[in-house]
């Protein structure tokens, strides 16, 4: 009796050590098609993204989603919600919003900002968020979908839009996949096409209802009303990545990128990876959690007491 008490604590405590099933996401933002558009990948290396185009820029570790109508949409407010459950680590609000520089002060080059753990260990990071609207706080359990903030143009940035960026094992990592670049896996729910939008569902259940668009959510900004161009990235030691133009369809900005911990930049050619990366048809692929964790413990579990049974005979 006391071997079959001890295998089943054993098999209990082998199958709560597994991590859990790999968390998907949602587009982060109630703003999504007419509204928003992609405007930076997650840069490869070699200013190469997951489709194997030139849509990013060196070094930048998130994916930037810019707003049409600039200034003024960013006024009216268009909401950045989370991309899966998870709980708060970090919050950040107070600094200066409007920024066209790719050079203000705040939040570690992030601006105003938030930062959640989600329940397989991955982090998500949403950056550069309006000025007073960052709406949760450190140790709060927040819902996908749930708002976090608005849009805003706080930090290294350029111009209104959310720099939404995956964390595994501290390494940043691409959340696209199946591109020709890309790695194998995806961590969209609904990945949509190369230079499309993520879908809004929720993994798990359908996406919460929108909110009401606002009237110029479609409007892009006038060729009258552009921000100031950015100029080209400086890569030198200790420089913020100031990102590049963006494209012409619209008037939609991506962020600058911190320079530092949060967003270092790739090696060099044959320079050591980060920690957490391999190199997955000629581009670095952050490793991916294993799959199937639950059936090796139950396994482990029964050949326990397969043993134990063949004991007693």
């Amino acid at each position: 009796m006391r071997r079959w008490a001890f295998a089943l604590a054993l098999g209990l405590a082998i199958f709560r050590a597994q991590p859990a099933a790999a968390t998907k996401f949602r587009h982060p933002s109630t703003c999504h098609a007419g509204c928003i558009t992609v405007t930076a990948y997650f840069d490869l290396g070699g200013t190469k993204d997951w489709g194997c185009g030139k849509q990013t820029y060196g070094g930048h570790k998130g994916t930037d989603f810019g707003i049409f109508g600039t200034w003024q949409a960013m006024d009216a407010g268009r909401d950045i919600v989370a991309g899966a459950d998870g709980k708060v680590i970090e919050s950040h609000d107070g600094e200066f919003d409007r920024c066209n520089s790719g050079n203000c002060a705040g939040g570690g080059g992030f601006g105003n900002y938030v930062k959640l753990q989600h329940g397989d260990g991955k982090i998500t990071i949403y950056g550069h968020m309006r000025k007073g609207t960052v709406a949760v706080g450190g140790g709060q359990q927040v819902a996908c979908g749930q708002k976090l903030g608005q849009v805003g143009s706080s930090g290294f940035s350029t111009g209104p839009h959310v720099h939404f960026e995956v964390r595994v094992n501290n390494a940043g990592d691409d959340p696209f996949g199946g591109g020709p670049c890309g790695g194998p896996l995806t961590y969209w729910v609904e990945q949509g096409p190369y230079k499309g939008l993520p879908g809004t569902k929720c993994e798990g259940g359908p996406p919460p209802p929108p909110p009401p668009p606002p009237a110029d959510m479609a409007k892009p900004a006038s060729p009258a009303d552009p921000a100031d161009p950015p100029s080209p990235p400086d890569l030198s030691e200790g420089a913020p990545d100031r990102g590049t133009n963006p494209p012409s369809d619209g008037e939609v900005i991506r962020d600058a990128g911190p320079s530092g911990a949060w967003d270092r930049a790739p090696p060099a050619e044959g320079g050591e990876m980060p920690s957490g990366v391999n190199i997955a048809g000629g581009c670095a692929v952050a490793a991916r959690p294993a799959r199937f964790p639950v059936l090796a413990g139950l396994l482990v579990l029964l050949g326990a007491l397969a043993r134990m049974r063949r004991r007693r005979r």
